[in-house]
């Protein structure tokens, strides 16, 4: 969900995360490379909310670091 302040400047494009995909399948330990003003704090918390399969490595699961790349397009009115 938009911002009320990114909607009002018109915030767009590809915001890049690295997270840590957990031995249980969370997300966690979210940190921006490239930031989208307004708009980090909503696309933390929803990469947040994601579940994954954990990576097996070995017969065993395995945290690893992964990198989202969250594209924004501003809603039509």
């Amino acid at each position: 969900t938009y911002t009320r302040e990114a909607l009002e400047n018109r915030v767009h494009g590809l915001a890049v995360v690295r997270c840590t995909l957990s031995t249980t399948g969370r997300v966690t330990n979210c940190r921006p490379l490239k930031s989208l003003p307004y708009m980090m704090p909503m696309i933390i918390g929803s990469l947040e909310l994601r579940r994954y399969t954990p990576v097996i490595y070995k017969g065993k699961a395995r945290a690893v670091d992964y990198v989202f790349n969250v594209k924004l397009v501003l809603p039509r009115r």
